[in-house]
């Protein structure tokens, strides 16, 4: 088996040259096949990734271990080529790490890449795609996501999340997942509403006229540094898991986001929709900040989310 790591030096804070060395002396020591790949630029861990998958095949199967945090496992998944050939690992080294949590990774570095290396369990995880447009006339701009994707407030705040100033600050402290709460108590009073009209699966037509704040398609059932939006997500599932939080005033808002953390928001059944499905288009009276897996995704109005057929070979431990 090949091992191609796909590195980004700047999700440690600065510890990735102690991080890299002493998984370097593991790979020597079990005398592993590999090569090692560090990003430098947004966009380096997508090009890599592709580069590397379009090298598997029956005969030449391969593992990409992804070392950063959610974004750069973002960027690697809009990458990869699918293939029951080929397998994925991860070692989180970033602030909100939603994906670890939500899969149950080990986030103890050299604990992870041992899992890597000897496998017990792989999961069949799926991936999400979003295809985003102006108008439902466009083709739109295509994206994935392996942990969710979500337009208006929840995108909004991750947005300015990438450049707050506060966010070096908490991971440096160890708290860079307070960074999506503190960002969202920031924006929250000055946030407009739009209306928006939700298509499950073709048929299920659902109309907001008082207008909605967010909409989050949920893969696994973490975003935002824990925030529990969706607790029956399972991303080997057939399913997406939808969170939509329509409006409400301002100050109920401040009393309902933090039950999040622990999933009790779904009990606000009047403002707090929790939807099942396989396809779901979101079109919004006005353009909203959209994410997929945190990372910015533009301002749009129509959102299409839906599954990949292939699903990722995703070692577990």
């Amino acid at each position: 088996m090949f091992y191609y790591f796909i590195i980004n030096p700047s999700s440690s804070s600065g510890k990735h040259k102690t991080l890299w060395r002493e998984i370097k002396e593991q790979l020597e020591k079990e005398e592993i096949n590999y090569k090692i790949a560090a990003t430098k630029k947004t966009g380096d861990a997508k090009r890599l990734a592709r580069e590397a998958s379009l090298q598997v095949s029956e005969t030449n199967p391969c593992t990409i271990v992804a070392i950063g945090g959610d974004g750069t496992v973002n960027e690697v998944v809009n990458g990869l080529i699918l293939s029951p050939f080929l397998s994925f690992g991860y070692i989180p080294t970033g602030s909100g790490n939603d994906l670890a949590r939500g899969l149950g990774l080990s986030k103890e570095p050299l604990e992870a890449l041992a899992f890597i290396l000897h496998p017990k369990e792989k999961k069949a995880v799926r991936i999400g795609k979003i295809v985003t447009k102006d108008n439902e006339e466009e083709e739109g701009e295509k994206r994935r996501f392996i942990i969710s994707s979500g337009a208006g407030f929840d995108a909004a705040v991750c947005h300015h999340s990438i450049q707050s100033k506060i966010k070096n600050m908490l991971n440096f402290l160890h708290f860079g997942k307070l960074t999506y709460l503190f960002t969202a108590l920031k924006l929250l009073m000055k946030y407009p509403y739009t209306k928006a009209e939700l298509v499950l699966d073709n048929q299920n037509r659902k109309e907001y006229q008082r207008g909605i704040l967010f909409s989050v398609f949920m893969n696994t059932r973490y975003e935002g540094g824990g925030f529990l939006f969706c607790p029956e997500a399972e991303p080997c599932d057939d399913f997406l898991d939808i969170c939509l939080v329509e409006k409400l005033p301002k100050l109920m808002i401040l009393c309902v986001l933090p039950t999040a953390f622990f999933g009790k928001h779904v009990i606000f059944k009047k403002m707090v929709h929790i939807e099942r499905c396989k396809k779901a288009v979101l079109t919004m009276e006005e353009a909203v900040p959209i994410h997929t897996d945190g990372e910015n995704a533009g301002v749009k109005k129509v959102v299409e989310v839906s599954l990949e057929e292939q699903p990722l070979n995703f070692i577990i431990r």
